[in-house]
């Protein structure tokens, strides 16, 4: 596996102790790591200096990678970060739970938390996170959809692990779903009409849809669910890792630093924030996923 060594510098907020200067285990997907280091190199090679968060290279994960270094360094903390690849946020949230990292790379759901690791504080909001809905160009049913109602009435489609999607689909009252092992998969179905629709995130769609589908404008859907940085409690760090933590992203959210960058990263589109919203934010806790129909 490939690491990636950043040097935090203390910022003179806390002494340093013998177990800050050690190894910050982070894992985060392995696709996301050459898109990390060609970021940071187009920024300066510092990521502790770097606010402008513009970049073919920069995505959500990327700026989390950043951000999160950034919230160690002002929380007191001094340490080698050493990212390393995952084939799946799944295995890499299999690692803090384990104690084999200390850390998550990036923010996850509320939902795939339990008492083997710290939740830190909000970094998405419940319904921040948005999606939009993308079918067939000749569906009318579908890019004529203005209501929830309208939406009620057709099948979808959503990844077999992404829970959070099929909880979304199920409050939305929506139980034709079908669940499919990949993202390629599910832009290939969407094709040969086996579902009307998928939720997919908007900064993905302009490059990777094929001609024949579309996004349904003016309306979005908002996931249930906040997200949050996992730290272990299991990993010898993990209390004083999660302690840096929550003292540097109360700085950073303090700031705003989250919402600017990941405005600058394409992740969130002010565009969408004037689109109908066809579910609203609740404050609930998340289940389990939806059942659906799997794909082979």
């Amino acid at each position: 596996m490939k690491n990636i060594l950043i040097f935090l510098i203390l910022s003179l907020i806390l002494p340093c102790t013998a177990a800050a200067r050690e190894n910050v285990s982070v894992p985060v997907m392995k696709a996301n790591l050459p898109l990390y280091e060609a970021f940071v190199s187009e920024k300066g090679g510092n990521p502790l200096t770097i606010s402008d968060f513009v970049s073919p290279s920069s995505n959500r994960v990327v700026v989390d990678m950043v951000l999160l270094q950034q919230a160690l360094a002002l929380g007191g903390m001094v340490a080698e970060v050493s990212f390393y690849g995952t084939p799946n946020p799944a295995r890499a949230e299999a690692d803090v739970k384990s104690g084999k990292a200390v850390l998550l790379g990036f923010d996850t759901w509320e939902s795939s938390f339990d008492d083997t690791v710290y939740m830190s504080r909000t970094v998405i909001d419940n319904g921040e996170f948005l999606k939009v809905i993308v079918g067939r160009c000749d569906n009318r049913k579908l890019m004529e959809v203005k209501s929830l109602a309208d939406l009620q009435k057709l099948s979808a489609l959503t990844g077999h692990r992404w829970n959070i999607d099929q909880l979304t689909l199920e409050r939305l009252k929506i139980y034709d779903v079908l669940l499919v092992a990949r993202y390629d998969l599910q832009i290939a179905m969407l094709q040969k009409g086996r579902a009307d629709f998928g939720l997919f995130e908007y900064p993905n769609t302009g490059v990777e849809l094929p001609d024949d589908l579309a996004v349904v404008e003016g309306v979005t859907i908002g996931l249930e669910g906040a997200r949050h940085f996992m730290v272990s409690k299991l990993h010898r760090d993990g209390h004083l890792v999660f302690k840096a933590l929550e003292r540097g992203l109360d700085v950073l959210k303090a700031k705003g630093a989250f919402r600017k960058a990941y405005i600058e990263c394409g992740f969130i589109n002010p565009l969408l924030e004037s689109w109908t919203r066809l579910n609203l934010p609740a404050n609930r806790t998340t289940p389990g996923p939806a059942k659906g129909k799997g794909l082979q």
